[in-house]
């Protein structure tokens, strides 16, 4: 008689399993496996063979490192997370700004989300947190910028920063995260931001992720949305070995809007992976997710989104359009635009394409006198041009595209030969 075998939903991970132990929990720990649908298109046993040391206190020795941070223009509220751990005399600059309130936490908040156990390692190993919240009728003349920075280091480490940031009723706030790297060492950050808007209020929240190969990112975005408030998100992916960046996002307002939109541009072996979770939970919310890859080598794309709309969400518009460009035949692209829907009167599309560059716009712009390369990007710019054209902010914008431009420019690797 033949036999199958089941395959495990959850991997083990000795690094949690000891973290736990040495902080004397006894929750079990593990990390879930491709059989897990939510991780049906990455694997993370790579990560869980990794030897974790616990990241050293307070060694935020900014001077001696060798990094550049593109400046905003006009100046931002800089917050500054050193090998996970926040640099306390950045918070000196915070003290008298109106209607701003930026203090340390104790804990990551009390999230609740099913076994997740990412987000239960975040919470429960109490990583350095933080808090901002802005004031009601608060319209800030900066953006705040939260700024991730991994130092050299001799031994594997991994951090769990958290950001719980409240904005009150009718304020309007740009916020801007930013991860990078000075070396190739191997760390994983393992991020949670916990996102509050009040009625009537504003946020524009942009994510820039420019790390190195061998570096591991997971970040979990917790957003609710009140009446009449708007959401934008923008996130770009130029870095890291493997990165999940998972926004969980609730309309819980009438009249409320959120848009969710980003790109990842990886090569080599690296793995990007975006999922989203949309839920209507109010009447006459609207929402819009696009999303594009663009992808060379052996490199991986995850595009996963779920708009879920409620019974009372009545009256609501949904938008969903994930794409993704193979400059490689060993590439791939995974995509899966979801709906639910449980009301009547409802107005959702959601839609996937996969696809290479036109070969005949290639033949033309080397007609014209370009090299192979050379027709590549300015194919690839163009629609990136149209892409970032989503993003409301001028300097998030100009910074975006700065940094997607020296990368494409510098990866021989993304516009090598189909």
């Amino acid at each position: 008689m033949a036999t199958t075998s089941k395959k495990k939903k959850k991997i083990d991970f000795p690094y949690a399993k000891k973290a736990f132990a040495d902080h004397g929990l006894k929750d079990e720990i593990w990390l879930p496996s491709t059989q897990n649908e939510y991780w049906k298109y990455t694997n993370l046993s790579s990560l869980s063979r990794i030897d974790f040391f616990k990241n050293p206190n307070n060694e935020t020795n900014l001077e001696s490192c060798e990094f550049s941070i593109d400046p905003y223009e006009g100046g931002s509220y800089d917050i500054f997370f050193f090998n996970g751990h926040i640099v306390e005399t950045f918070l000196e600059n915070f003290s008298d700004i109106d209607g701003l309130s930026v203090s340390l936490s104790g804990n990551q908040g009390n999230v609740s989300i099913d076994s997740n156990p990412l987000i239960l390692m975040n919470q429960k190993l109490k990583g350095d947190s933080i808090n901002i919240e802005v004031s009601q009728n608060t319209i800030l003349d900066k953006p705040i910028r939260l700024i991730f920075f991994s130092s050299k280091h001799r031994n594997p480490v991994a951090w769990h920063p958290g950001v719980n940031l409240k904005i009150n009723r009718g304020s309007k706030v740009e916020v801007f995260e930013h991860y990078l790297s000075e070396s190739n060492d191997v760390y994983w950050c393992n991020s949670l931001l916990s996102i509050e808007l009040g009625q009537s209020a504003e946020l524009d929240h942009y994510r820039l992720q420019e790390e190195s190969i061998n570096a591991w990112n997971t970040s979990y975005n917790l957003v609710s949305i009140g009446e009449n408030s708007q959401y934008e998100n923008f996130s770009l992916v130029t870095g890291a070995e493997m990165s999940r960046n998972e926004i969980n996002l609730e309309l819980n307002g009438r009249d409320s809007i959120c848009s969710l939109n980003g790109s990842h541009l990886v090569d080599s072996k690296r793995v990007s992976d975006t999922t989203t979770q949309i839920i209507h939970n109010a009447p006459y919310s609207k929402s819009q997710e696009k999303y594009l890859s663009i992808l060379g080598g052996n490199s991986r794309s995850v595009l996963q989104g779920k708009i879920i709309v409620a019974r009372e969400a009545q009256n609501i518009e949904g938008e969903q359009l994930l794409r993704s460009i193979l400059l490689s035949e060993n590439a791939e692209a995974c995509t899966k635009p979801e709906l639910e829907i449980y009301a009547d009167q409802v107005k959702c599309t959601h839609g996937a394409t996969i696809g290479q560059l036109d070969d005949s716009q290639l033949f033309y712009l080397q007609s014209r006198g370009l090299n192979l390369n050379d027709a590549k990007a300015l194919i690839i710019n163009g629609l990136m041009n149209d892409h970032f054209n989503l993003i409301r902010s001028k300097e998030a914008r100009d910074l975006m595209r700065g940094a997607f431009e020296s990368s494409l420019r510098g990866n021989l690797e993304i516009l090598g030969t189909i």
